[in-house]
């Protein structure tokens, strides 16, 4: 999701130029956390972690991990394509740089462990790739066709190539979707022939078609746009367009009724995300528009504005709660507000960080206990082996501030684990004295 509605080649250059100054939402106090990042050319997509507790942010030389609750950096791997969490976000997939395989991190080191079968085909480059709901399968545009894999086997579970055809010049797959029962896909589909009575004009057609998962016989389309989202329970579809003053459209994804058409400028319009309980339409936009909107579905209304620079990329937390948008290298996060509820108050997001990191001598923790109890706290290295002890004793529920010597230890990289029996938590510590 090269810009994460894939929608439109802006002028990006022009967008960074206009997007350098820190983007300020509508109402102050929808922000949780602002962060810039040192990623100069910016972000192409940012994303939930599957349990909400991380944020992605995928840039052209990293993909970055950041603390959701803190907006903290806790690591990143030199990659720019997309990650899929899964194992409850103990793991996660991306496709290596090649693009020729996956491989499959421990997302506790960011160290890979494993890799999915492979046989050579390279992955189409800047590819959009899907994972089913229920998080068994994998799948991606190859030249000419789409692959599926089986996540619990780790191989290649089925491949649709597109035959040749007179006059056939080229076939692009693109944005293959599960459908929530994981049996049908959706991709954007186009081919071009060579034109005999115009040469210099290749004839194109394309559509976004529907296939059987099984069979992968195409079963349905739907009609060509700029690009298209499917909402959280696949009960709507809705279109990027492209016209200046309706630019998105909203149709019933079994019925193919059209339900509406969103009063919102085309060109500019930069990410479509649907609410989890699909309620809401979120649109991101940049120039001409400069805002991130909320939609009601039903009503047909924009219910809330979040007013600033020109918004590039989103996505909607699986609870509902937050949204995570970018701008340039600035990455921020948002309270959900739908204009008639209330949204999450500071209390929901626990102060949890460590500081200073790198650290030179004392470091500090900071994290949230919830219930009283015995807790235990100490560093260990890499693999795991325990290195200090830092303290174990009955804690009282709170907001704990614990502050502790690195001194003794030699420089290198270690991990801060909390642990009780209602609490598991894991802070990276750089000590660099």
């Amino acid at each position: 999701m090269k810009i994460k509605f894939f929608l439109l080649v802006l002028s990006i250059a022009a967008m960074w130029q206009s997007v350098q100054a820190q983007p300020v939402p509508q109402d102050s106090t929808d922000l949780v956390w602002s962060l810039k990042t040192d990623q100069s050319a910016g972000f192409w997509m940012v994303k939930f972690s599957n349990t909400d507790s991380l944020i992605v942010g995928h840039g052209y030389d990293y993909d970055l991990f950041f603390d959701a609750k803190t907006g903290q950096e806790i690591q990143r791997i030199h990659n720019d394509n997309e990650v899929f969490f899964i194992n409850n976000d103990n793991n996660f997939i991306v496709l290596n740089q090649s693009r020729t395989r996956f491989d499959i991190y421990d997302a506790l080191n960011y160290t890979i462990i494993d890799s999915i079968e492979n046989d050579g085909v390279i992955i189409n480059e800047y590819p959009i790739i899907d994972m089913s709901k229920d998080g068994k399968y994998l799948i991606a545009p190859i030249p000419r066709g789409f692959r599926i894999w089986d996540l619990t086997t780790k191989r290649i579970l089925k491949t649709k190539l597109f035959p040749d055809e007179p006059n056939l010049i080229s076939v692009g797959v693109d944005n293959p979707r599960f459908t929530c029962d994981n049996n049908k896909i959706v991709t954007q589909f186009s081919k071009k022939y060579f034109n005999p009575n115009n040469p210099n004009q290749p004839i194109t057609v394309g559509s976004f078609t529907v296939y059987d998962f099984n069979t992968l016989d195409s079963i349905d389309s739907f009609g060509n746009h700029r690009g298209f989202v499917l909402s959280k329970t696949c009960k709507y579809i809705a279109y990027g367009t492209g016209d200046p003053d309706f630019g998105v459209e909203v149709y019933d994804f079994n019925t193919k009724e059209f339900l509406w058409k969103i009063p919102i400028n085309g060109p500019s319009l930069t990410g479509i995300e649907f609410s989890p309980d699909d309620k809401y339409l979120v649109t991101s936009s940049g120039p001409d528009a400069n805002a991130i909107y909320i939609w009601d579905i039903n009503t047909e209304k924009k219910v809330y504005s979040y007013l600033g620079s020109s918004f590039l990329n989103i996505d909607v937390s699986h609870n509902g709660k937050y949204i995570i948008e970018s701008v340039g290298r600035w990455i921020e996060l948002l309270k959900f507000n739908d204009g008639n509820t209330s949204v999450p108050g500071d209390s929901e997001i626990t102060p949890q960080i460590i500081y200073p990191n790198p650290s030179t001598g004392v470091a500090t923790i900071q994290y949230q206990q919830h219930f009283s109890e015995i807790t235990n706290i100490y560093i260990t290295g890499i693999n795991g082996q325990i290195i200090n002890s830092i303290l174990s004793n009955f804690l009282e529920e709170g907001n704990k501030i614990i502050t502790f010597n690195t001194q003794d230890i030699p420089d290198g990289t270690y991990f801060i684990k909390v642990e009780n029996v209602h609490l598991s938590l894991i802070f990276k510590l750089i000590v660099n004295k």
